[in-house]
């Protein structure tokens, strides 16, 4: 009689969205930690990359494959004249740009990118920031990274002359007709005393696993929150 009393008191209704919430907040608190594992085995393999030697990019016998964030050395030319400017990166609360530039492998008609640093924007936006860039034979040196291609453009004309929104090597190879290697090289120490060097963690999507473990953590807060509810609510029905 007791039994029949309590669970005609009870909404079963509340009870099933409690569920389904409950169930919506485990599975959200899984996939943050999941991501995290992911990142954190990201972040290994970067280190693990950075204590490797150089690889040395010589053109089309290099296997480009496994280059993700590996230490890259390159000898070639820039070809200056298509150097573009990636726009609205901030440095210290400076707007400016990233500047990259291809460079024409050593005897080889492939390209490589190189993101060879950042500089501060003019205060006019018609001008472009003046860059030295030399023509003899060079060595570039950095860590290689695969542009990601999640991104939110801004509007649909993506590039504006020599101003680009976002960086893609299919991008840059269909506007400049030159054959490249698909990474872009993020050059150590960048020559031109007026480029500041640019790491490239802004394009690796987030590495810091801490975020997800903090989004996990508040998602199974919310599981648990969930129960409580649920059980508090029951018991005051059973009253």
């Amino acid at each position: 009689m007791l039994i029949d009393t309590f669970s005609r008191r009870i909404n079963p209704w509340l009870v099933s969205f409690g569920v389904a919430l409950f169930m919506l907040f485990i599975a959200a608190g899984i996939w943050q930690v999941r991501r995290a594992h992911y990142k954190e085995a990201l972040q290994s393999e970067m280190a693990h990359a950075a204590l490797e030697p150089p690889i040395l990019v010589a053109g089309a016998s290099t296997n480009v494959k496994d280059l993700d964030f590996h230490k890259l050395a390159a000898k070639g030319v820039w070809i200056a004249d298509k150097t573009v400017f990636i726009d609205n990166k901030v440095s210290d609360g400076i707007v400016g740009y990233y500047v990259v530039t291809p460079l024409r492998i050593e005897n080889s008609q492939l390209c490589v990118l190189v993101n060879r640093g950042w500089v501060a924007a003019p205060s006019s936006r018609q001008e472009l920031p003046k860059i030295e860039t030399p023509t003899t034979l060079i060595e570039v040196g950095g860590i290689a990274r695969i542009p990601t291609e999640r991104f939110l453009e801004l509007s649909a004309q993506t590039v504006d002359g020599r101003v680009w929104q976002n960086l893609t090597v299919a991008r840059f190879q269909a506007w400049s007709g030159l054959a490249l290697l698909p990474v872009v090289i993020y050059q150590e120490t960048p020559a031109e005393t007026s480029l500041v060097g640019v790491t490239p963690v802004p394009e690796a999507s987030g590495l810091g696993a801490d975020r997800h473990w903090g989004y996990a953590f508040m998602w199974f807060s919310l599981a648990v929150l969930t129960v409580i509810l649920i059980v508090v609510t029951t018991l005051k029905a059973a009253k």
